[in-house]
């Protein structure tokens, strides 16, 4: 909605309708408040969703083998569709990282939570079995003396 509240519509009524939020928070809105409201519906009429994961790894990485690694890392993940099939890209060099998106899709808007913390477990688990650094930002400090006459 428009306070970037997420939920499902488990109603529509003549004069409201009922959302169940995450939090299994049920609303009711009147209909003429959601009429002028901005809604996101964030699985359109197939009810498919589309999960982003960011992933950044150390410069001097081969590639090939972090895709490799990747996306082997994902294939356990049930919840995640093969078709559309999964897609990781390489979206920039960044300050201190190689930075790639995961793009998965899965079938249900609702588990994307549980879907997200599986993915990211995984991804961080073969990165590191896999001996490849995850960066973080390092900031070195240097002190100099200073010669007083």
């Amino acid at each position: 909605l428009d306070n970037n509240e997420q939920a499902r519509v488990t109603q529509i009524g003549f004069r409201s309708t009922r959302l169940l939020t995450i939090n299994n928070v049920e609303l009711v809105i009147p209909n003429s408040l959601l009429a002028n409201a901005r809604v996101t519906n964030l699985s359109g009429s197939d009810n498919l969703m589309r999960i982003e994961v960011p992933i950044s790894i150390a410069y001097g990485t081969e590639l090939s083998l972090a895709r490799k690694v990747i996306l082997s890392a994902i294939e356990d993940v049930s919840e995640v569709l093969d078709n559309p099939a999964p897609a990781l890209h390489f979206s920039a060099m960044g300050a201190s990282s190689l930075d790639f998106t995961l793009r998965v899709w899965i079938n249900n808007p609702e588990i994307r939570f549980p879907v997200l913390d599986k993915l990211n477990t995984n991804i961080y688990t073969a990165l590191i079995e896999a001996d490849i650094e995850i960066p973080y930002t390092k900031q070195d400090v240097y002190l100099h003396t200073v010669n007083e006459t």
